[in-house]
Formats: C-alpha cells, structure tokens, sequence
C-alpha cells in the first residue's frame, strides 16, 4: 500500500501491479479480488480486469469458484466471471473438499460444486468438511459431526468438537476426551494421556506433522507426536503447528517470532 492506493509486489520486492486500488486482497489460483467504485472485481497477475467490478462483496477462490453478493444475496461464480450457483443464500463459506456451507434465514446447511443442496439448513452453526469426510455442526449449542450425505456420525450431544483429521477432541460438560471418526471413545492414546499427566493443558496440532502444544504454568511449549518436548514450556503463545519447517511464537511485551524444529529461534 502507497498514498495512491493497493498494489502488490513479487517476493523480490518489485512492484509488479501499481498502487491504485482502493483496496485488494491476496491472490487466490491466480487471482486478486480489487475494489474499484465500492465493487469488488478480479484480476490476474498481469493487472489485467477478467471479472468486472460489480459485487459489493467476495470471498476467495477455492478449486476455481468465489462466493460473491449481489442484491444482498451470496452465490458463486467461476473465474470467467459465470454465474455457476445463483445470488439466493443470506451467507455462504467457501468451498473444501467439494462442498460449501450455505445460509438460508438464519440456518445453516451445504451444497455441492453444481449447486445442488445436499444437506438441508437445519444447523445452528457448520464447519467446512474436512479430508475425513465429515463436518461439526451444532444445535441449540451441541455439537456434533455428519457426513457428506448429511447423516449424523456423530450425535449432537457435546459442548464441543475439533476435527483433527484422523481423530476428534470433544468437551462435554467441561470435561475433555478423544473420539474416534465413528464417535467410539479412545482409551488408549497413549501419548495424549501422558502428556495430559504432564502439563496443565495439551492441544493437537495440524502442520505439517503432528505436534501438541501445551502449558505449564502459564508458558507454553511443543512436544512431538512420540511425547518428546521440542520446545519447552517459554512462550506465552504458540502457531497451529509447523509450515515449512517453521513455528510462529509470541512473547507477551515482546512480540512474535519463528522457531525452527529444533526450538532455535531463527526470526526474533
């Protein structure tokens, strides 16, 4: 951003696209929702306009569709700017693993790439269907899991529920256990039972390799998926897990910072 407006540079800082929107968000499979005249557009990487300028708002592409609103009405279209899934929903997410939530009064449902409505919007509140298959949804704040047909895998009958690919965390009544992705308890995992002896919290992590992050006494660290510590408990705030061998971490009045796998502090 300039004094003339958005534009956006390559990773070597060249200026490739003016400074002259209003405003811009990142580019998405190779294109960057802009605003020009209070409407948003798209375009490429060579600044050239392929969707005009028209909705009052966008989300961002994900396998080649974009939620946009128009008429006060969310939709999707495609990047040739065609009108794939009409203007008719109150809110609608983006799409993952071929399905996207959709909002209809106040109730939540999904539909599939051609638009189709595969599960009705009867929730409360949807996550997007993760690689597993199935998505959290709640009513009247219980929670629970369905698959891509809409039927319930899991009942709605906890306070919470965090899908972490090839198991779920769940919190009922405040007290927190795993399940599998039938909804069966897991007695034995063993690592998790360990570290939850160990420390006073421990969460999942989904990076590139499973981690857990957990607290003692109010200082965060990181344990690898055999127990191992990898980090000890230093920080007041750790990232979701590790991408491209990096960890973001924050310390309270300092601020944030990287780590590599080893614990070393690479950016201070």
């Amino acid at each position: 951003r300039s004094k003339d407006g958005w534009g956006f540079v390559d990773k070597t800082g060249v200026e490739v696209i003016p400074c002259t929107y209003p405003d811009a968000n990142s580019f998405y499979e190779g294109l960057a929702a802009v605003k020009i005249n209070n409407r948003w557009g798209f375009i490429d990487k060579t600044n050239r306009l392929v969707i005009p300028c028209k909705y009052k708002e966008v989300g961002r592409f994900d396998a080649g569709l974009v939620p946009v609103k128009a008429s006060g009405k969310w939709g999707f279209i495609d990047k040739s700017g065609n009108r794939v899934i009409p203007c008719i929903y109150n809110d609608v997410g983006v799409f993952e693993n071929g399905m996207a939530p959709v909002c209809k009064g106040k109730k939540w449902g999904y539909i599939d790439r051609n638009g189709n409505l595969v599960v009705s919007c009867i929730y409360d509140h949807v996550d997007n269907y993760k690689a597993n298959g199935l998505a959290c949804i709640s009513i009247n704040e219980k929670m629970g899991c369905i698959d891509r047909t809409g039927r319930v895998v899991i009942p709605l009958i906890y306070d919470c529920i965090a899908n972490h690919e090839t198991i779920l965390v769940a919190e009922i009544e405040e007290k927190w256990g795993l399940i599998d992705l039938e909804g069966n308890p897991i007695e034995d995992f063993s690592v998790y039972k360990v570290l939850a002896r160990k420390y006073d919290q421990v969460f999942i992590n989904n990076g590139e390799v499973r981690t857990y992050s957990f607290a003692l006494d109010g200082k965060y660290g990181l344990a690898a998926d055999d127990g191992n510590e990898l980090i000890p408990p230093r920080y007041d705030w750790l990232g979701n897990g590790f991408v491209e061998d990096m960890l973001a971490v924050g310390i309270r009045g300092k601020g944030v910072g990287f780590v590599n796998k080893q614990g070393e502090e690479i950016v201070a």
